[in-house]
């Protein structure tokens, strides 16, 4: 079965260069000793500064294809008027640039090869061609906005409205059996994107670096996630808790903002696990593959963490865990 997970970054996006780093522990570790006090933490923005930029990836051109077909054998429409919109579909697919073959890093002589799905111009601007043009084909007339929509979508009841967007909806779990899970990931920004997605989703978890402002951050997540439930006649969504991530755990006000945070959303909002500030995970993207397959001296506390933390979400998403937000 398929379910549907909405990573939601609670996040500042802001760049710049850290200054000290608030109280080092003694030489013994966490309460091993007498603390070395040194300058606290300064902030400061560089607006010249420019984010390091990380490939985008894609569906291959056969993933996009299979999704389009399936998307569309489910919108209700039949006969000529399907026929002509995935005509339409086939036409505007067409220039979408075909896959390739590429190496991978540090096999030679004809070792192993993937396909590439780094995101280049081409594929953003044929794929909003594709969008606008289905999503005028599908309303182009009362018959087809019917089909697509349902009643609700062509009379003026508005007491029909609520399960017309129900039976709308309820059509795309017929695609349950062809994934396990699909996962949304948003930026840390509240936008139209990003309420598309909790309407959609059947459970959310929000990444959450502790900070000053995390407690406002949260209540600003609890709010958005009534008014996405709203507005999706009141079926709930599944809030699998915050996650406080790349923290310091010896860094005193870090911790301190955590135990805050905590209090003040209570302890079933918040994921009884956190992720540590690590560059091993900073490595794992920039070389596309999971924590797991990294080397070094901190990769495989990294890989325990993380695996320790799906596991949990897996957990709780199949126990259908919800909390009350």
């Amino acid at each position: 079965m398929m379910r549907t997970v909405l990573l939601l970054c609670l996040a500042l996006g802001c760049t710049g260069t850290l200054e000290g780093g608030g109280e080092r522990p003694g030489k013994g570790g966490v309460g091993g000793g007498a603390a070395e006090p040194f300058e606290p933490t300064k902030f400061a923005c560089d607006a010249q500064q420019t984010p390091t930029e990380l490939p985008l990836r894609r569906l291959t051109r056969r993933q996009y294809v299979n999704s389009l077909t399936d998307v569309l054998g489910r919108s209700g429409l039949s006969g000529a008027d399907l026929t002509a919109v995935q005509n339409i579909a086939r036409d505007e697919v067409g220039p979408f640039p075909e896959d390739r073959l590429v190496g991978v890093p540090g096999e030679k002589h004809g070792g192993f090869s993937r396909l590439d799905q780094a995101l280049q111009q081409g594929h953003v601007d044929i794929s909003y061609n594709v969008a606008n043009a289905l999503g005028r084909e599908l309303t182009s007339s009362v018959n087809r906005r019917r089909a697509l929509v349902g009643a609700c979508a062509t009379d003026t009841n508005t007491a029909n409205d609520a399960q017309c967007l129900r039976d709308f909806i309820g059509r795309f779990p017929a695609l349950r059996p062809h994934f396990d899970y699909c996962v949304i990931d948003t930026g840390p920004k509240w936008d139209e994107l990003t309420l598309s997605a909790m309407a959609v989703a059947d459970a959310v978890i929000a990444p959450v670096q502790v900070a000053e402002d995390s407690v406002e951050c949260a209540k600003m997540l609890l709010t958005a996630l009534r008014k996405a439930e709203a507005a999706r006649a009141g079926r709930k969504i599944a809030f699998l808790g915050l996650l406080p991530s790349m923290v310091n755990p010896f860094d005193r006000r870090e911790m301190e903002n955590a135990v805050k945070l905590a209090h003040a959303v209570g302890e079933k909002l918040m994921f009884p696990a956190f992720i540590k500030a690590r560059p091993t995970y900073k490595h794992a993207a920039e070389n596309h593959r999971p924590v797991w397959q990294e080397n070094g001296s901190g990769a495989k506390a990294a890989a325990e963490e993380i695996r320790a933390v799906l596991a949990e979400i897996e957990r709780r998403m199949t126990s259908q865990e919800v909390v009350a937000a």
